[in-house]
């Protein structure tokens, strides 16, 4: 569905436009008018048009002057110039623009309709000749992603390979230099799933890198490369330094930055993407030939140090492995995580509050071969937020038929803690379960509730702006919703009702066809009338005459 604008400061021809557009044009589109360029600019301002329909001579701003501004401000809306009279001075002002057309008002309605159906449709060919191009754009960069991957594996993988060039990471744009040093760091995905596709792998990889450049400090380049099993390397070179000012004490400055930096890479890849990161850190300068050597280096110390825990990170020395290992950092703030999973299920975002459950009850079983009182802990903080969420949203009954409440609150009834963790879990997914048939009848109540009004107001002017606000929904949304539900659009569903309620009008009244017309939301009986005919084949008349109740006066 789309919106059209008419611009025209004669009352007579703005209301037989709009009548013509809203109930014979067979447009899916929403109609509204303006007696005045200044009037059409406020409008423009608050609703997204897609054509606009505009007298050119008018008083105060004209035609030109709309247009122009239409152009600066809202590139994409197509505009239809419609005026009495010829007039080739204006015609020659506004000859530049390819997608602009003019009319005379003396056409026929059909050229009228022809010419508003045409830019609706030329919009709809622009969208998605974009939409092929963006999605032409994003093969090419998978294409390149792919071969920089490729290059970069066989890079580190075989030894046969180590004579790749600067110029061959030029041209696949890898924007590393080997005659410089660099920091390596690793990153690990603590929840990685085997199964992942390749185009799942790609978007994680584009939004880990999105992360990373908003926190990564001023002069860094970066490479991130993916190797297997969720391990990722990340190469940063400082950049457009002069070379006697990188020191010892200027290296280690930037690499106290770019660890601290990877912490705020971690809380946001959790927080956005539910994406638990580790990290291994080193200070230890090195160029990119020593790149293989370090992945194995840094994975060592990731599975001896890292192991099972997750969102940890810690420091490899400079030394060689086998001389030691500075102490592991804090371990991750447990508390922090359940206030976490709180806030997602208080905002209903059950997936990313799935994903958060399942990692803390990994957790939970790993901390009880440790520490049972922090194991228990951490299962009674998660007990008591599904509680509470229970009982503020009355499913109590719901949730208790199929899981005994009273093992929220008596761990012991557990025969141990994995079955503690996965008693967690399945209450959680019936309450996700529940709250998600709520969110469908709620849905359903806000259908319910834009028919009545539809229904109820028929007499009114009925557009997609004004259905969704009654209903606090963003209008593309409820056309959507609608059309899902009801398998007709919102501009079709309230024709029918307008021409029913004219039917029972007709048969069951003695109102006369300029009230039933206006009691139905049409302007004029003639409009109304030709509309009735065109959808039911007989005129209102015929069809009192044909179906109305016998005595009524017509």
């Amino acid at each position: 569905m789309g919106n059209l604008l008419i611009v025209d400061d004669e009352p007579d021809i703005l209301e037989s436009l709009e009548e013509m557009f809203k109930y014979e044009s067979g447009l899916d589109i929403d109609v509204y008018v303006a007696k005045s360029a200044t009037n059409a600019v406020r409008l423009l301002e608050k609703i997204k048009f897609d054509v606009v329909m505009t007298d050119i001579k008018m008083p105060g701003m004209n035609g030109i002057e709309l247009f122009k501004l239409i152009k600066e401000n809202w590139p994409k809306c197509r505009v239809i110039f419609l005026t009495g009279y010829r007039d080739f001075d204006n015609l020659y002002e506004i000859s530049g623009y390819k997608d602009v057309r003019y009319l005379l008002k003396s056409e026929e309605d059909e050229v009228l309709i022809s010419a508003v159906a045409d830019a609706f449709e030329e919009i709809d060919k622009m969208m998605q000749s974009e939409m092929q191009e963006s999605e032409h754009q994003s093969e090419i960069k998978k294409a390149q992603n792919v071969l920089r991957k490729n290059v970069m594996r066989e890079f580190f993988h075989n030894t046969a390979a180590a004579n790749v060039t600067q110029e061959e990471l030029n041209r696949i744009k890898i924007p590393l230099r080997f005659d410089k040093d660099l920091f390596i760091f690793l990153l690990r995905a603590d929840n990685f799933e085997e199964n992942i596709s390749f185009e799942e792998e790609t978007e994680r990889e584009v939004a880990l890198c999105e992360i990373i450049e908003e926190f990564l400090p001023p002069r860094i380049s970066y490479y991130l490369y993916y190797d297997i099993n969720g391990y990722y390397l990340l190469f940063l070179q400082p950049v457009r330094f002069p070379e006697d000012s990188l020191s010892a004490r200027t290296w280690m400055r930037l690499y106290t930055n770019l660890a601290g930096a990877m912490e705020y890479v971690q809380e946001k890849a959790f927080i956005l993407f539910s994406l638990s990161l580790s990290f291994v850190t080193c200070d230890e300068r090195c160029r990119l030939r020593d790149g293989q050597s370090y992945l194995n280096r840094l994975k060592q110390e990731a599975a001896d140090r890292i192991g099972n825990n997750v969102q940890r990170t810690i420091m490899a020395e400079s030394a060689p492995l086998a001389s030691g290992l500075l102490e592991d950092n804090a371990p991750v703030n447990l508390q922090l995580q359940v206030k976490r999973l709180e806030e997602a299920l208080e905002t209903k975002k059950f997936r990313d509050f799935m994903t958060r459950l399942q990692q803390l009850t990994d957790v939970l079983c790993v901390e009880d071969k440790k520490d049972t009182l922090k194991a228990t802990e951490l299962y009674y903080s998660i007990a008591i937020l599904l509680l509470r969420y229970i009982n503020i949203n009355h499913i109590k009954n719901k949730i208790g038929s199929d899981y005994p409440l009273d093992k929220l609150i008596y761990v012991e009834k557990h025969a141990g803690m994995r079955e503690a963790a996965n008693y967690l879990q399945a209450v959680a997914g019936a309450i996700a379960d529940e709250m998600d048939a709520e969110r469908k009848s709620r849905t359903n109540d806000v259908l319910e509730k834009v028919l009545l009004y539809i229904d109820n107001h028929l007499a009114e002017d009925l557009t997609l702006t004004r259905l969704a606000e009654i209903s606090y929904l963003n209008a593309s949304y409820l056309s959507r919703i609608f059309k899902q539900r009801y398998g007709c659009n919102i501009t079709e569903y309230i024709s029918n009702a307008r021409l029913e309620k004219a039917k029972k009008l007709l048969t069951t009244t003695a109102c006369k066809i300029n009230e039933i017309s206006v009691r139905v939301g049409y302007l004029t009986a003639p409009s109304f009338t030709r509309v009735f005919k065109k959808s039911v084949g007989i005129s209102p008349v015929e069809y009192r005459d044909r179906y109305g109740e016998k005595n009524n006066d017509i």
